[in-house]
């Protein structure tokens, strides 16, 4: 059980890390934003929202990997236990961003990529095993 909950951990660190760097350079550069907290305040481009969406893919297919990688034996468990967190976090965002600039749609799509990147993520590796 440890092992599992440490997975869960890890796999939600490995995206974490991800997102904050690539949300951090592509506001930078598109946005023009001098730092994340400012970004968030803006009104996001179409390609913005595009980069920052498949960015936020591809660190949830690393954390599922992650996730399944440290789970050895419970692959199944911890990324289906990191699927649900990304599940209730999405439920938060989506029910906390009421009067923020991003387009309505933006967070439940956000959420499942999120979950979709961990699923496949996580089955990818558990796979190779």
């Amino acid at each position: 059980m440890l092992r599992i909950i440490l997975a869960i951990f890890a796999g939600y660190i490995a995206m974490a890390v991800l997102v904050i760097v690539a949300t951090a350079v592509a506001a930078k550069r598109m946005l023009h934003a001098p730092d994340v907290r400012t970004a968030m305040k803006l009104t996001p481009t179409p390609a913005y929202l595009v980069v920052n969406l498949t960015c936020s893919a591809l660190a949830a297919i690393v954390g599922g990997f992650v996730s399944a990688a440290v789970a050895e034996g419970s692959a199944f468990t911890a990324i289906r236990g990191l699927a649900a967190v990304m599940a209730i976090m999405g439920i938060i965002s989506a029910v906390g961003s009421k009067g923020s600039p991003r387009p309505k749609w933006y967070a439940p799509v956000l959420m499942i990529l999120g979950i979709a990147g961990v699923l496949g993520g996580g089955y990818l590796q558990a796979a190779s095993e």
